[in-house]
């Protein structure tokens, strides 16, 4: 939350961000093929995974999101 406040300022993109407790989201885990604590995964408006990124630099978490 801090890191996209400071990346767009007043500007953040239109997105909506979860963040889930790993340790007790089993069934979201498995749907997403999560195995790495710090994972993110783009996730369409169906719930269908896009993209997913574990561990990323601010670079590669920046371009999930679609920030140049």
């Amino acid at each position: 939350d801090v890191d996209l406040q400071e990346w767009f300022g007043q500007n953040l993109p239109t997105l909506n961000v979860y963040q889930v407790d790993y340790d007790n989201s089993s069934d979201l885990k498995a749907t997403y093929g999560v195995t790495y604590q710090h994972t993110f995964v783009l996730v369409d408006g169906e719930g269908n995974a896009l993209k997913t990124i574990q561990g990323p630099s601010d670079d590669a978490l920046k371009s999930l999101i679609g920030a140049q």
